[in-house]
């Protein structure tokens, strides 16, 4: 009886659509087992007991989305909760049984030996950029997390056909940011590319997954903490919205909440390429996004400069300097270093993104580059962050209501 009823709660989970586990009236009922059989339990018992099956009794106990519970908390459910629970072969059992299925899926045959659905994974960053350089693929990210799929529009072959619904990031023992996934959403990859993700696959025991992306995927709640790429364009918006009120027209062209630029996120390779693109995008959102016509009856757009031959030659201002003049003299700040706070980091940018272009550079890869792009966004943040403040004082948007999340300042660097 005993090993009838192990086969049949193998047979059932093999046969299954989606690895499922056989609960436990369907098992009695096979075994043709009434309310009033005694026997029945102190057999399930002894097969968990012997390692070879596992009780889960999660909200929905037909997939097995965690590591298995202690062997105490499973007998209990079986005395407790009969009606809630579902059986599952273990690893072990499994491995004895089918030891040559799917071999050409690696993550599909780890999930098939019953290692838990949102066991996650974790992987080099690297690997993302793959996908976000290739356009045949669409990739959404929030900072903490993203997805990745193929675009339906262009041929592809099937075996490039993919949907990796969610990815969070996570990080290792030294803090760098690598990128998890859960077990469930690496077996829907095909074939090619589960071997392709393999290769960049790290040691679980060293990482962790980001709190953020725990709060959505596992505990189905809202993050405490944002981005600082999200709160950047957030307060772009903001700027825009509250200017539009007091001048009757906008500061910054362009807020980008509804176009984010792919490039504006925490680069995945850390190349001194990748770090000028960064650059490049920043400072269109910064410098560059500053709108002239903003400055148009309030300061001259123009500039003169007197030549050594006496000659007179008119300039037009570029969008720094006329937003440093206008702000020196339209806005009192206490100290000279408030000033600062906001014109430096878009000089900043603007000096750097210009390197580049006026020598040969040579790429390198250097970790430290990780770090050089945070403290630099941090910078840039700030003046940004510091301009929205600075209107805030302003009579005509005294009213104006800014999200919580971005007056809290729950603002991280994922």
């Amino acid at each position: 009886m005993k090993l009838k009823i192990l086969e049949e709660i193998v047979k059932f989970y093999v046969e299954s659509s989606d690895f499922n586990g056989i609960s436990y009236w369907r098992l009695k009922e096979l075994f043709g087992v009434g309310e009033e059989e005694t026997n029945f339990d102190p057999i399930l018992i002894e097969l968990i007991n012997e390692g070879k099956i596992s009780v889960n009794y999660t909200l929905n106990p037909h997939i097995k989305q965690f590591k298995d519970f202690s062997i105490e908390s499973q007998i209990n459910a079986i005395n407790t909760m009969p009606s809630n629970i579902c059986l599952y072969p273990s690893e072990t059992i499994l491995a004895e049984e089918i030891p040559d299925k799917y071999l050409d899926r690696p993550f599909t045959r780890m999930l098939y030996f019953g290692k838990p659905q949102l066991e996650p994974f974790f992987f080099d960053i690297s690997i993302l950029e793959q996908y976000y350089n290739d356009p045949r693929y669409s990739i959404f990210s929030s900072d903490y997390s993203g997805s990745i799929s193929y675009i339906s529009e262009q041929i592809l072959d099937e075996r490039d056909q993919i949907l990796l619904e969610t990815f969070g990031i996570g990080y290792d023992k030294n803090n760098h940011r690598v990128v998890a996934v859960y077990l469930r959403y690496l077996h829907d990859l095909t074939p090619e590319h589960q071997l392709r993700w393999k290769t960049y696959l790290l040691e679980n025991d060293d990482c962790e997954i980001v709190y953020e992306y725990y709060q959505n995927t596992i505990a189905g709640e809202w993050a405490d903490n944002a981005s600082i790429y999200q709160a950047f364009i957030e307060e772009l918006f903001h700027i825009n919205q509250m200017v539009t009120v007091m001048f009757g027209s906008k500061l910054f062209k362009n807020d980008f909440k509804e176009d984010r630029p792919q490039d504006f996120r925490t680069i995945f390779i850390p190349t001194r390429e990748n770090f000028y693109k960064f650059i490049h995008i920043l400072d269109k959102m910064m410098s560059e996004n500053i709108d002239k016509n903003f400055f148009r009856g309030k300061l001259e757009l123009e500039g003169e400069t007197i030549r050594t031959d006496g000659k007179v030659i008119v300039n037009q201002k570029g969008t720094i300097q006329l937003f440093e003049e206008w702000l020196r003299k339209s806005v009192r700040l206490h100290e000279e270093e408030g000033y600062e706070i906001i014109i430096n980091p878009f000089k900043e940018i603007r000096k750097i993104r210009q390197k580049p272009a006026h020598s040969i550079n040579h790429n390198s890869y250097d970790r430290h580059i990780f770090k050089e792009q945070n403290e630099i966004i941090k910078r840039c943040y700030e003046a940004i962050r510091t301009i929205r403040l600075v209107f805030t004082n302003h009579p005509a948007v005294r009213e104006y209501q800014i999200p919580d999340w971005l007056f809290k300042g729950n603002i991280r660097i994922f």
